[in-house]
């Protein structure tokens, strides 16, 4: 899935999915634009004919980010399990 158009000479792409519900699904992708590396995140659902779309905004960054990115997330989902453990939300 492209959200944004070039032609397919420009673009070298790999990706990965996660499903979050029986219809919606994150993807996660690798882009190269202008020569440097882009991730992008985005949230995906199906439409009437069964295809694929965005479904609200998408997340980008320099690839150079990732592990800043895979940590902060880290920092969060370790808050989080502390504060179930602490009786909280």
């Amino acid at each position: 899935m492209s959200l944004y158009k070039e032609s397919p000479a420009e673009r070298q792409q790999d990706s990965c999915s996660l499903q979050i519900n029986k219809r919606e699904c994150f993807r996660g992708e690798r882009d190269e634009r202008n020569g440097k590396s882009v991730v992008r995140i985005v949230r995906l659902k199906p439409n009437a004919s069964g295809d694929l779309r965005a479904a609200g905004g998408s997340l980008e960054f320099g690839a150079k980010h990732l592990p800043g990115v895979i940590a902060m997330l880290q920092k969060l989902q370790e808050a989080m399990l502390a504060t179930n453990r602490a009786g909280g939300a």
